[in-house]
């Protein structure tokens, strides 16, 4: 759905699978918001695959890894003089962990959510009403819109409302897809 709503929009995206540790990518995602910046002001749309995909311990699908290449890249960005603001749909996994660095980097935050603060449980994958962890961010800091209609709506208005969107995902293990590439570098068998 985001790949092809972003492609659609046409807003640049990128997409960052979780590399074994070691890998290089602050650089890459500097290098690519840099590119796709019309000023030194940008909103960054960050979205990613649901938490419930990702089990502890198994390589290459952790967030902690994203988390940390996200966190430098943003700082990276604030010492060049970039103003970041940081959106995304304000589920479990991708979502929250851009929230999370933004939070962490006194950056401005927003998470534009289904109505009745739609996500889904990170144990079962149901959907749940006025999820603990958006509450959680709000308290924090981060502003919380409902966006009526579901998901798709909500993604819509994210992709509209965004210079641009990174997606983290989990390393695919059929193609040991880099830690970073643009989207149109990527094999039909990724797409």
């Amino acid at each position: 759905g985001t790949r092809r709503d972003v492609k659609s929009a046409k807003k640049p995206s990128m997409e960052v699978w979780s590399p074994e540790e070691g890998w290089k990518t602050s650089e890459q995602l500097v290098d690519f918001v840099i590119k796709n910046s019309r000023d030194k002001k940008i909103t960054i749309n960050v979205a990613g695959s649901g938490s419930m995909e990702l089990k502890k311990g198994k390589k290459g699908q952790s967030y902690e890894h994203n988390e940390k290449i996200f966190d430098d890249a943003i700082k990276k960005l604030k010492k060049g003089g970039y103003k970041v603001k940081i959106i995304s749909g304000g589920q479990v996994g991708g979502d929250q962990m851009g929230i999370r660095v933004g939070l962490k980097n006194k950056l401005e935050t927003e998470m534009n959510v289904p109505e009745n603060r739609m996500t889904r449980d990170y144990n079962t994958g149901k959907d749940i009403k006025d999820s603990k962890s958006i509450k959680d961010l709000e308290k924090q800091g981060t502003k919380v819109n409902e966006i009526p209609g579901g998901y798709v709506p909500r993604r819509k208005y994210n992709i509209k409302n965004s210079d641009m969107t990174i997606n983290f995902y989990n390393a695919n293990p059929k193609t040991d897809a880099p830690a970073v590439v643009p989207r149109k570098k990527l094999s039909k068998r990724d797409k």
